[in-house]
């Protein structure tokens, strides 16, 4: 009787397993079709981005780019004006010695940055203000200061930067799922991620303009595909607005605007043309506003004279030296752009508008005077084509059917891999020349001495950083704290309306 009553027992313990298995395989299933990476796009590229807002809680600004766009955004925010003297003052800058930051004919203080990452920063800078005087008012132990100077500050654009970069990653993520797999889509996507340029300046330059231009980039390149089923009047008048933004925030965006000469609709189109260039007109002049009052010029290139060097471009070096090349430092992208040649096949006025632009960004990069572009990882410059990069590499990917393609991704993602380590043991390197040999070299080293690569890892990790901090200073501690979680409540809701958006309309 009593073996009877276990044998019983055994088949309900059975029956709860068999019973608790099928319901968690019922909430598991949607999980496994591939609608759940369409459906869960917003969150997964979301939770994969968010760590950035950690990882580049350090905010210090870095010189000269990131203090040139800050300087704009500070005074226009807290100064109401753009004369940069009491910038110049705060961050100890001489104008009499200066090279980017010295006096015009007209008695303002130059700046040979744009604008537009200055405006897209705002929000960020505002948010800071107010968590500061609100910090101040409620907490009256602590006294943060409010003259958009503070760690507080430039720890926001920072953030910024990041929401922006994110923005292009959500855009290039959406528009490659319509053309291609889930599977190549999401493998393209963090290749370029974490195995081009955008890495670098993601985790290790987000106070750079290249973050919100590849989003500016990615939302003119999105729309113009999308221009073959829009012809209404305002939708081209807003599309200009858009374009003109994009040059707003690096003026050699003005490239692309090559696109809009190919003819998509020839219903209307010296009409749709004429609001698209007005729109762009509008969206531009806050520059030409800004030239005039410091240069006393509408148009000019800020840099000087030397900085271009149109008759002699420096390509096969842009695009192969150990110096920062775009294919020797992230071999990714070789296959990025034979996907963009393989688009071909899919869709013509896609694959040569996408190409043309692709060679005269280049021709555009190789003709300045330091095409390496200073210190960077890999042709930083080239960022703002990750958007195209990421549909050339998921063209790529879907193209070929055998294994052996994700073995190469995987050797291009090493090799990158490898640079990223060297420049945390020892970030001066990326602003030094290397020939091959030596750059092998720094690789081996890093790879052999994983105990210090380990270490240097750690010490970028988040902990490190908030340890470091509170060593520093409690307060700025608490500060910090604030306004991570301020804007990652607000990153959140922004994406996810945007995402409603986006699926409503689909």
């Amino acid at each position: 009787m009593k073996k009877v009553v276990k044998i019983n027992k055994d088949k309900e313990t059975k029956g709860v397993f068999k019973l608790a298995f099928l319901k968690i395989y019922n909430v598991i299933k949607p999980l496994i079709k591939k609608e759940f990476y369409k459906r869960w796009l917003f969150y997964i590229i979301f939770i994969l981005a968010c760590p950035s807002i950690i990882f580049t809680i350090k905010g210090n600004l870095s010189y000269p780019d990131g203090l040139g766009y800050f300087i704009y955004t500070k005074s226009l925010v807290m100064d109401k004006d753009i004369f940069f003297k009491n910038e110049v003052k705060d961050f100890q800058i001489d104008p009499e010695r200066n090279v980017y930051f010295h006096f015009t004919q007209n008695g303002y203080i130059s700046s040979p940055f744009a604008i537009g990452t200055s405006i897209l920063w705002m929000p960020f800078f505002i948010l800071a203000h107010l968590l500061t005087l609100l910090c101040n008012f409620f907490l009256t132990n602590i006294k943060l200061p409010s003259l958009g100077i503070s760690y507080l500050y430039t720890l926001s654009v920072s953030l910024g930067g990041c929401f922006y970069g994110i923005l292009a990653l959500f855009l290039s993520l959406k528009i490659a799922l319509r053309l291609f797999s889930s599977k190549d889509s999401f493998l393209a996507l963090l290749s370029i991620w974490f195995a081009s340029p955008f890495v670098y300046c993601f985790f290790y330059m987000a106070n750079y303009s290249h973050l919100p231009d590849s989003f500016v980039i990615a939302l003119f390149l999105l729309k113009w595909i999308e221009s073959r089923e829009k012809n209404g009047f305002l939708w081209w008048f807003v599309y200009g607005l858009i374009f003109g933004l994009a040059v707003l925030v690096r003026w050699q965006n003005l490239l692309f605007g090559i696109l809009i000469l190919i003819p998509l609709r020839i219903h209307k189109i010296f009409i749709q043309h004429l609001l698209f260039a007005l729109g762009s007109f509008f969206a531009f002049l806050p520059q030409l506003v800004a030239w005039k009052i410091i240069y006393g010029k509408f148009i000019l290139i800020p840099q000087g004279e030397g900085y271009m060097r149109w008759t002699h471009p420096e390509i096969l070096k842009s695009l192969f030296s150990s110096w920062h090349g775009l294919y020797s430092w992230t071999p990714i992208l070789i296959f990025s752009t034979l996907g963009l040649f393989l688009f071909y096949k899919r869709d013509k006025i896609i694959s040569i508008g996408f190409l043309f632009c692709f060679l005269l960004q280049i021709y555009v990069n190789s003709c300045v005077s330091d095409w390496w572009a200073g210190v960077s990882f890999g042709a930083r410059r080239m960022t703002s084509f990750t958007f195209v990069f990421v549909i050339g590499l998921a063209c790529f990917l879907s193209f070929f059917k055998i294994r052996l393609k994700y073995l190469l991704v995987a050797l291009c993602f090493l090799w990158s891999f490898t640079l990223i380590i060297s420049m945390l043991n020892s970030p001066d390197y990326l602003g030094e020349y290397h020939s091959y040999p030596e750059l092998i070299k720094i690789q081996i080293a890093s790879i052999l001495n994983i105990k210090e690569s380990a270490q240097a890892l750690i010490s970028f990790s988040p902990l490190a950083k908030f340890k470091e901090y509170y060593q520093i200073d409690q307060t700025l501690l608490f500060a910090v704290k604030i306004i991570y979680y301020c804007l990652f409540v607000i990153l959140f809701l922004l994406l996810r309306i945007s995402y409603g958006v986006i699926m409503k309309n689909k």
